[in-house]
């Protein structure tokens, strides 16, 4: 029983919504070269747009605090920049927040600076400065703005939700294009072919001369000047060289036996060996120039084979 007291009594704290906080706009403090009164419209201005955003109980404007300070802390409220000032003030008013601001001069246009103080301990919650038209509705116009940007540093209002990331849509496709073209017509019976003409064959033509009947070449090749010459030509070339060879081996004989002559002592036999030297001297001699005459016809062989086809 005490368990379900306790939870209905903490649904009914739930339901209950939070106090909203009240705050006050003090008149501008006006700088050097601003016209007296230039800063009354833009007061009321603040006013009107703190009591239109919802989030306070309770916006005072100059009038209400005028009735409920004196004059004496009229001006010191005038000359307040210290956090201690701005508490003992605010609770006098039972503020929450308090929004002070100065107007200044840069040229043609005007410098206005406004701050929003938490007045529970005197410190900033919030500033701006912005820079108004030197006429008098063109100086209203950068106010919403800057104030919503005032109450959201400040913690009282909530930023605006990021804008959600554009999905690239596609294209629908197009539709098929349809024709009404009617199908072609078929007739009922198609006409039959006429019968193609037969032409009549033409007479055989006799042949005038019987063709030559062609006989396939001879697989082995002929003999030409050519490759008898090239024929002779080796074959004194190869004469020709056991000619040579024939002449080597005389010399060589000769030579051995003119060395057995000079060593041996008995005459029958150096006359022998002398005679056998000049034999194997005369032979070498008659080979090789059997040799020379062969290599000789076999080199003019192979000539003549090079240039008769």
């Amino acid at each position: 029983m005490y368990s379900l007291l306790v939870a209905g009594c903490l649904t009914l704290l739930a339901d209950v919504p939070p106090e909203r906080p009240s705050a006050a706009v003090f008149a501008l403090d006006l700088e050097e070269g601003v016209a007296p009164g230039a800063g009354t419209p833009i007061t009321e201005e603040l006013i009107r747009l703190f009591t239109q955003s919802g989030l306070f109980a309770r916006v005072a404007g100059a009038a209400e605090i005028e009735s409920v300070l004196s004059a004496e802390r009229q001006r010191l409220l005038l000359e307040c920049n210290n956090p201690g000032c701005v508490v003992e003030i605010a609770s006098v008013l039972g503020l929450d927040y308090v929004v002070a601001g100065r107007l200044g001069k840069l040229g043609e246009s005007q410098v206005l600076t406004v701050r929003l103080i938490n007045a529970r301990d005197g410190n900033e919650a919030a500033s701006f400065s912005e820079t108004l038209p030197g006429g008098a509705d063109e100086a209203l116009q950068p106010l919403p703005a800057a104030v919503t940007r005032l109450l959201t540093d400040g913690g009282l209002l909530a930023p605006p939700p990021a804008p959600a990331e554009a999905t690239p849509t596609l294209p629908e496709p197009a539709a098929p294009v349809t024709t009404d073209v009617p199908p072609p017509e078929v007739p009922e019976q198609l006409p039959e072919p006429a019968p193609a003409e037969v032409a009549e064959p033409s007479p055989p033509v006799a042949d005038s001369a019987p063709s030559p009947v062609v006989t396939p070449p001879s697989q082995v090749s002929p003999l030409t000047p050519r490759r008898l010459a090239m024929a002779g030509g080796t074959a004194a070339l190869a004469l020709g060289g056991a000619a040579v060879a024939t002449s080597v081996l005389g010399a060589l004989l000769a030579g051995g036996m003119a060395l057995l002559k000079v060593t041996s002592g008995t005459n029958g036999a150096g006359q022998v060996m002398a005679a056998t030297y000049y034999a194997g001297l005369g032979g070498a001699a008659l080979f090789l120039s059997v040799a020379l005459v062969l290599a000789a016809a076999g080199v003019g062989a192979w000539l003549v084979g090079l240039v008769v086809r």
